[in-house]
């Protein structure tokens, strides 16, 4: 095999250095290793480091380079016996002034000093996928992500009703000057996504975040309008201050009319009602979408986002009394061709930073 890549060099017209020295043992401790010529190892004995030679020609390599990979170790560093042929390829590599690119877990744990990372132009931990990036300019995890859908849902901004802590529902609201503040915010929060399709209610608010989100990202897209993705109907206490209705029933019936999953409201929906019309809607709209390896985009409300988010994160009926979306909130998924989804991040706007 070693012969198969010095003539693969030769070809090429590669220099390949090979050490003119290295340190040699017959494996056991209490022995004082010994500097042969490469070619001059007896049966027996086993290779664990460069020898002082060797250093010589390679730091003579190095001072010379104007980029420099390393991936992996001269010899047996753990061994301090052998380990001077590693720590004297890392100070040349620091010292010189080369670009240097550092990988392999082994290689960096010689580098104690962590001042002396400021030497090292890249610093990978992975050894073998730096090589294969290297070579490939890619990687698979690289290619996965690449290929992944996006589904990023963001709650509308403030609307009037909101203002007044009154409770909106099907009510067609618009938005207050903090709500498009809000929606201006949440598109510069995505500048660096760009998306195939939006879904959104026919409710104004909802629309309304949407179009300013899209101004902002600089992007048009085809808009989906769907009821099933409207806010909680909240019947009977639709126009009402939430304050008042609090003192009427008390804090602990208060926060399950608010959020809690199987509340019935006369004339109006539980959460469990609008999860019935939003889940099906999702799966038979949007997730083929993401499913194509789509990125997709839903501006909507606190009630039907949040029964999307109960499915989607699969939160008991319990606990779902604790999740709440602030207005112009924003939850992105990374979603699998499976239509499983991989992972989920709150993101920030520029303004909570």
């Amino acid at each position: 095999m070693a012969r198969n890549v010095l003539w693969k060099a030769t070809r090429v017209k590669s220099r390949l250095l090979l050490p003119s020295d290295v340190m040699v043992s017959n494996g056991d401790r209490t022995t004082l290793p010994s500097v042969l010529p490469y070619n001059k190892v007896p049966m027996g004995l086993g290779i664990y480091d460069i020898g002082p030679h060797a250093r010589e020609e390679l730091g003579a390599m190095i001072k010379k380079a104007h980029t420099i990979i390393w991936n992996g170790p001269m010899g047996l560093y753990e061994d301090h016996r052998f380990a001077e042929g590693t720590a004297f390829t890392f100070r040349s590599i620091a010292q010189s002034n080369a670009f240097s690119i550092v990988g392999g877990g082994d290689t960096i744990t010689v580098i104690h000093d962590e001042s002396a990372f400021a030497h090292i132009g890249l610093v990978s931990t992975g050894g073998s996928a730096m090589l294969e990036f290297i070579e490939k300019g890619t990687l698979p995890v690289i290619e996965a992500l690449k290929n992944e859908s996006i589904l990023v849902l963001v709650r509308h901004g403030e609307s009037e009703w909101n203002a007044k802590n009154v409770w909106t529902g099907l009510t067609d609201i618009g938005l207050t000057d903090k709500g498009r503040d809000e929606a201006t915010k949440a598109g510069g929060a995505l500048k660096d996504l760009s998306f195939d399709v939006a879904f959104t209610s026919p409710l104004s608010r909802a629309k309304e975040t949407l179009q300013i989100m899209l101004r902002t990202l600089q992007q048009s897209l085809r808009i989906i309008e769907h009821a099933a993705l409207n806010e909680r109907d909240y019947g009977i206490y639709t126009g009402k201050n939430k304050f008042e209705i609090e003192r009427e029933l008390g804090e602990a019936e208060f926060k399950q009319l608010r959020r809690g999953w199987d509340y019935p409201i006369p004339e109006g929906e539980s959460l469990k009602d609008v999860y019935a019309r939003v889940v099906p809607y999702y799966e038979k709209e949007i997730l083929p979408f993401l499913k194509a390896g789509k990125r997709v985009l839903v501006s909507a409300h606190g009630n039907s986002l949040r029964a999307l988010i109960k499915y989607l994160d699969k939160i008991s009926d319990e606990d779902i009394s604790n999740v709440e979306l602030a207005t112009g909130e924003i939850v992105l998924y990374r979603i699998d061709s499976s239509g499983r989804v991989l992972s989920h991040e709150k993101r920030k706007t520029w303004l909570e930073i």
